[in-house]
């Protein structure tokens, strides 16, 4: 009977770690960086553009937020399922709209510890807790629990239970799975530090004195070209309303300057939904067909 129940202890440790051994990576395409969320809890505390989650659980779901650092933080919300090894996904975050989009690469192989990984359970890889076991097959003495296997009896080398804690520090299944937890074996009481993100900034448009000195630099350029690098700067730098920028294109002596200024700014306009304010600009229709064509592509 004691044997019996050795052989089920083990043999579910084996399923227990077999299952453990999942993890996720995020890769930027552009090389933006990023936060990731998984199930509520943030695995970076800096944003990265390459994050590699591991101690996950394969045929688990997972909520996984991911903000970008933008001026926008842009940001995307999905539950994936993760398979058995390591899930792959490129990451894009597109410039004008801001919406991010994951592609998921094929390649699937068993995660490795590497720069920007992290650890769901939030510990490194670590040998089995150490116990003790009798020659000759005796049964375990008193107080010692879970039993260690003879060296070089089982697991055989290169075979599951992998390497690392069993059982997870924390909770078990993690939050998100579908499984009712197992019984753990007179351990006592886990406490889970949970670290809260940081607060995510408020944007504001510019404010008057700031526009106002914008508008004074550009207005004292002597060519028009100086002129429309120095309003590109300008506004990469700073979110600016609809009506911000209408002023500044004024502010250009020619129809296609205002164009290529004002097809620009779209990506750092405040309040996007009024970019027909601009369309006053103009002196002709055709150059507010050409604007409107470039932002509904």
């Amino acid at each position: 009977m004691k044997k019996f129940c050795l052989f089920i202890f083990i043999a579910l440790t084996s399923a227990y770690s077999f299952a453990q051994n999942a993890s996720v990576t995020f890769e930027s395409e552009r090389n933006e960086r990023f936060w990731v969320y998984v199930n509520g809890k943030q695995q970076n505390h800096h944003p990265e553009s390459f994050i590699q989650v591991d101690g996950l659980y394969a045929d688990w779901d997972y909520n996984i937020r991911i903000v970008m650092e933008n001026k926008r933080r842009s940001e995307m919300t999905t539950v994936m399922r993760l398979h058995h090894g390591n899930n792959n996904y490129s990451l894009n975050c597109n410039s004008r709209s801001g919406q991010i989009s994951l592609n998921q690469k094929h390649n699937n192989y068993p995660p490795h510890p590497q720069n920007g990984s992290h650890n769901q359970h939030g510990n490194h890889n670590q040998q089995p807790p150490q116990g003790h076991y009798p020659p000759n097959g005796q049964n375990p003495p008193q107080g010692h629990y879970p039993p260690q296997p003879p060296q070089g009896q089982y697991p055989p080398q290169g075979q599951y239970p992998p390497q690392g804690n069993f059982p997870p520090q924390g909770q078990f299944p993690p939050q998100g799975g579908h499984h009712n937890p197992p019984q753990q074996p007179n351990q006592p009481p886990q406490v889970i530090i949970v670290e809260q993100p940081a607060p995510e900034p408020v944007i504001m448009p510019c404010s008057d004195a700031d526009f106002e000195d914008a508008k004074r630099t550009i207005r004292n350029a002597d060519f028009e070209q100086t002129k429309l690098t120095i309003a590109k700067q300008i506004v990469a730098s700073e979110y600016m309303t609809a009506r911000q920028l209408a002023e500044i294109a004024r502010l250009f002596d020619f129809e296609h300057t205002k164009l290529e200024f004002l097809k620009y700014a779209y990506q750092y306009c405040y309040d996007q939904n009024k970019y027909y304010i601009v369309n006053d600009v103009f002196d002709f229709s055709s150059s507010v067909n050409e604007l409107n064509e470039y932002i509904n592509k």
